[in-house]
């Protein structure tokens, strides 16, 4: 009886806390510059925008990351608990496959939302995702090492 409140505790505490951490990391998420996409990102490098393109390109990059803020929530969110599934001494196989077929569909609700920001993106600039040009979001150019301003 004991274990099992300790147990129940214990995930109502990693949920509250991956809520918390999520929100911080989102809030701590900024980039700063305007000029991101030709000096922040090696593999934007040689891509001429102008102002007005690159004010687009944030205001769509912007647009999306608050559309999809929910979304990107709840897929944390699922994780987790399919992470704190898996952890028990004994998984419960249904349980998981659940929560498992949830993180599927949020997936591809994530990739369908994915596909219509690269659209609007490319109206903006055609050459975004061609040419071996990568997106100004990939994830390459959002991590710590390559995440700064080229002189």
């Amino acid at each position: 009886m004991m274990k099992r409140l300790l147990t129940g505790k214990s995930l109502a505490v990693l949920a509250a806390l991956a809520i918390i951490g999520s929100a911080t990391v989102a809030a701590a998420d900024r980039r700063g510059d305007d000029r991101g996409w030709q000096n922040r990102c090696p593999h934007m490098q040689g891509i001429q925008l102008t102002d007005e393109q690159i004010q687009k390109l944030n205001e769509e990059r912007a647009k999306f990351y608050s559309v999809t803020q929910d979304v990107r929530q709840q897929l944390h969110e699922k994780e987790l608990f399919l992470r704190a599934e898996f952890a028990k001494k004994n998984p419960d196989a249904a349980a998981a496959a659940s929560i498992q077929k949830e993180i599927s569909e949020l997936n591809s609700k994530m990739d369908q939302m994915r596909l219509e920001h690269r659209l609007e993106m490319k109206k903006i600039d055609p050459a975004l995702g061609s040419g071996g040009h990568r997106w100004g979001d990939n994830r390459e150019c959002r991590n710590g090492k390559q995440y700064h301003r080229f002189h």
